[in-house]
């Protein structure tokens, strides 16, 4: 629960600012529904598949286009694509 306590203090709003509408619409798009609250903690915590960085680091580093691939592919899976 400590990470959790970190990263609680962001909010959907952050994740707009930083991704932008269509990227944080994109990550909306494939979170359950009842997980969506979580949304902001997944977003400033690092990620294996993305070479160990957070979905934020990779915004900040001018490449959305990496986040965006990535959940492309988790979407399209999900849809049997």
């Amino acid at each position: 629960h400590l990470l959790w306590k970190m990263t609680d203090k962001y909010t959907i709003d952050d994740v707009y600012k930083i991704a932008g509408k269509d990227l944080t619409d994109l990550i909306i798009a494939v979170t359950d529904k009842d997980k969506v609250h979580m949304i902001p903690s997944w977003f400033y915590q690092s990620r294996s598949a993305l070479g160990g960085k957070s979905p934020c680091e990779i915004c900040n580093e001018g490449h959305p286009e990496k986040l965006e691939k990535m959940l492309m592919d988790i979407l399209t899976a999900a849809q049997g694509g």
